[in-house]
């Protein structure tokens, strides 16, 4: 009896399972079954050239093994799919970093770009001659700060390692510590202000555009925060901070734009930001706006009360959506884990923030890693059928889910719970080419290729992932063979 009904009863489970995660209703073509059968040969062969060493079993791992993954005909194929959206994108942090470099030190721009040593090692890049200094923080043209700092460096060696939160295998440990957040934060601070400064951010713009296109996507939502944009006059308005944003749009593929707040910012303090940057035309806003979200590190806490006064804030003012961060941490405790803040007794576990999102009614839900602390957590979200933007790569560099093998995204797969694949701080995080994020959850999720698909089409779907209306015309973007 055992030896019929065992494997008949294993059978009818692991169809059942197929049959009820994502991806289950997607059926193939014999063209693109044929692509499958070829792209697991290649998953298998990649696996068994890495040997025993998982290349996405640790950050440490991933970054040995990134060189040889990007020479693989696998990796190729990947790049080729047409992948659909990519939506879960800070723009100041998802761009070519080597690109910028490259610019930062070419003889356009070099002799314009000044320094403000920030004591240390530490330091900010700016164009603005009229940024705010102090005696011990002041601005130095760039040529001579690189010169004087580091005689066995040059200026792009001693750039590229400060913007780069990864630059070398040797720094790897870093990932792992709790200073991690910390040396986030002090790139950011290093290189932001560049990209405000409108001649570079207009040829960065399009070098993210271009790089993402020939990754194969269709559509992108890129984060961004509207007022701080400069140039060698003085401030920009924000409608001609939109212009640049239409030339690019009407050029290369299409995008919208979701406005950032920072969620460790008094409520009122996050409100009032979200009025200075869409207190425009209106008309504006709807053709390029398409979302609010609130951002910055969710440990450091703030309770639910201030997170809906900023929901309420976009909802009611301005009509828009919100997508919120929320569960994007590895913690189930309360507050003030990272670095002081003011202790909040309304503060719950950073798992409850993507349930109090649905409450809200928000859109979407990036990360959303922490919804995995509970299955019934994880059917709830499934049951409301709001997306969730799952950052793979992202999460495993920045400690939440170090082996890419355990990242929540497979069981939301499997409790189809509807989410898209997005890149969150590619460049920043030295995980670009944009198709990284695919292929680790190709390899790492055990995932097939209607898996793959159903994840594509869910990203140019609106009221499914994407936010943006004419992202419907999208939609058939996903629907050819893959790969081509």
């Amino acid at each position: 009896f055992l030896e019929d009904e065992v494997p008949r009863t294993r059978d009818a489970l692991w169809n059942a399972t197929e049959l009820l995660s994502c991806g289950g209703d997607v059926v193939l073509s014999a063209t693109e079954a044929e692509a499958e059968r070829r792209l697991r040969m290649r998953r298998n062969a990649l696996l068994r050239d890495e040997g025993a060493t998982f290349p996405y079993g640790s950050p440490d791992a991933f970054f040995r093994a990134k060189s040889r993954i990007e020479a693989s005909e696998l990796f190729e194929w990947v790049r080729r799919m047409p992948k659909g959206g990519s939506l879960h994108l800070h723009l100041d942090l998802v761009g070519n970093f080597s690109w910028l470099v490259d610019q930062l030190v070419s003889d356009e721009y070099f002799d314009r770009l000044l320094v403000r040593d920030r004591g240390g090692s530490s330091f900010s890049l700016t164009f603005n001659r009229n940024a705010t200094t102090n005696a011990t923080h002041f601005l130095e043209p760039a040529a001579s700060y690189f010169a004087s700092r580091d005689v066995t460096r040059d200026a792009r060696t001693q750039i590229e390692q400060a913007i780069r939160f990864s630059p070398s295998v040797e720094d790897i440990d870093s990932y792992q510590s709790a200073q991690s957040w910390d040396r986030f934060e002090d790139m950011y601070e290093t290189v932001f202000d560049t990209l405000n400064y409108k001649p570079l951010f207009e040829a960065y713009l399009a070098n993210t555009l271009a790089m993402f296109r020939a990754d194969g996507y269709s559509y992108l939502e890129l984060k961004t925060n509207f007022g701080a944009m400069y140039d060698d006059d003085g401030p920009v308005s924000i409608d001609d901070e939109l212009e640049t944003y239409e030339t690019a749009r009407r050029d290369d593929l299409d995008f919208a734009l979701i406005v950032q707040v920072n969620r460790n910012d008094d409520a009122a303090v996050a409100v009032a930001d979200l009025a200075a940057q869409l207190d425009f035309s209106l008309g504006n806003v709807s053709e390029f706006v398409a979302a609010v979200d609130m951002v910055n590190e969710e440990d450091k806490g703030h309770s639910h009360a201030y997170h809906q006064a900023v929901v309420e804030a976009a909802y009611s003012t301005y009509g828009l959506p919100v997508v919120l961060h929320g569960g994007e941490t590895a913690y189930a405790g309360d507050t003030n884990r990272v670095r002081p803040t003011v202790w909040d007794a309304e503060v719950v576990a950073p798992a409850w923030n993507p349930l109090r999102s649905l409450e809200w009614g928000a859109s979407r839900v990036g990360h959303n890693v922490a919804s995995a602390h509970s299955w019934l957590y994880l059917r709830y979200f499934a049951g409301s059928a709001t997306c969730a933007t799952v950052n793979p790569l992202s999460n495993a560099i920045l400690r939440y889910a170090s082996d890419v093998r355990g990242h929540p995204g497979r069981a939301m797969c499997s409790a189809r719970a509807p989410f898209a694949i997005s890149n969150d701080d590619n460049g920043a995080l030295n995980t670009n080419p944009p198709s990284h994020d695919v292929l680790a959850a190709y390899v790492s999720w055990d995932f097939d290729l209607a898996k793959l698909k159903a994840t594509f089409l869910d990203s140019v779907t609106p009221r499914r992932c994407a936010v943006l209306a004419n992202a419907t015309r999208l939609h058939a973007a996903g629907g050819g063979v893959f790969p081509p």
